[in-house]
């Protein structure tokens, strides 16, 4: 590392190695390759340092590119995940428009996957409470 923390591209590189070293397969039915939650923290570490290098990190420890990983083994995609501009950038009323409609699509997205949870949980409830019932009933 250098002195200000910063990784090498020589170290950047092994690290990239050894984490692609081993290689999980998806199966030819459609299931995922398996994921280990920590392979998911060494890649965002990879890309973390790769955005590090390339840009650095202002004064409060942030670089100017977002790493989102969404480990689909254990996560739906997202709800709604188109980026929104920032409003104070905007100088036009088409740009705020647009930035209105993209927090808007990201917020009925976010409803629409409320909603389906609520579905599923309101039948799973009902049937919960007609097997106890079921149970209750004296023979």
């Amino acid at each position: 590392m250098r002195k200000n923390g910063q990784t090498t591209k020589e170290e950047l590189f092994k690290r990239i190695d050894e984490f692609v070293k081993v290689r999980n397969e998806s199966t030819r039915g459609g299931g995922y390759a398996e994921v280990d939650p920590k392979d998911v923290e060494e890649l965002y570490g990879i890309f973390y340092n790769i955005v590090d290098l390339k840009y650095g990190e202002d004064a409060d420890g942030d670089t100017p590119i977002d790493i989102n990983i969404l480990d689909r083994t254990r996560f739906e995609p997202r709800c709604g995940d188109l980026p929104v501009p920032y409003t104070h950038k905007a100088k036009t009323v088409e740009e705020y428009d647009e930035i209105l409609d993209r927090a808007i699509c990201n917020a009925g997205s976010a409803m629409d996957r409320v909603s389906r949870i609520m579905k599923i949980r309101w039948h799973e409830v009902r049937r919960l409470a007609e097997e106890a019932a079921k149970k209750a009933v004296p023979k």
